[in-house]
């Protein structure tokens, strides 16, 4: 069976790989893994951050880890808004000079292909904050939060008439700073 390792930011994404990908993947043989990456190996914290050296840390060990296996593929998850920056990022002058996120995003996917030099690494960068697609049917939400169901109209009636890209302008509106106003974690 192939299996693929899915390095995420953040519990929301593992959630999604676990619930919403890997039922869909085993029926086609695919085992998805998702694991988020280990932001201090003392004391075992894991997901988000801003230092990109954690994240190919976290990355590097795989590799090295599943080298051999050939039936393992690895791949990330990760947002390209409050894209992991500090430490020796690949986000470099010529990621910033691009003008559009989706050139962001694939210079991004290039560049950590290039820097890891391994054929079955993938690297996968989410144009749009990942909770943005929670918005396409806010409801499914009940999926992750069946106990949340008041909360979760309260949301829905608070984004009403927005598209999911119109809601990600800023830090304190961004689709997963909505959620958690009304569905703390």
């Amino acid at each position: 069976m192939k299996r693929i390792i899915i390095i995420v930011e953040g519990i929301t994404e593992e959630r999604f790989v676990r619930k919403v990908l890997h039922p869909h993947f085993i029926n086609l043989g695919i085992h998805l893994e998702p694991e988020q990456w280990i932001t201090n190996r003392k004391t075992g914290d894991s997901g988000g951050g801003s230092n990109f050296d954690l994240v190919e840390n976290h990355i590097r060990r795989r590799i090295s880890r599943y080298s051999k296996d050939s039936d393992t593929f690895l791949t990330t998850m990760i947002d390209l808004y409050a894209f992991p920056l500090g430490g020796r990022t690949v986000y470099d002058d010529e990621v910033k000079a691009a003008t559009r996120g989706v050139n962001r995003k694939y210079l991004l996917e290039k560049k950590m292909s290039e820097r890891f030099n391994f054929y079955r690494f993938i690297p996968y960068v989410q144009l749009y904050e990942f909770e943005s697609l929670l918005y396409s049917d806010i409801l499914k939400l009940a999926t992750f939060y069946p106990d949340k169901n008041n909360e979760i109209l309260e949301l829905s009636s608070h984004v009403a008439g927005l598209n999911p890209e119109d809601i990600n302008d800023r830090r304190e509106t961004s689709p997963s700073h909505r959620i958690i106003k009304f569905i703390p974690f």
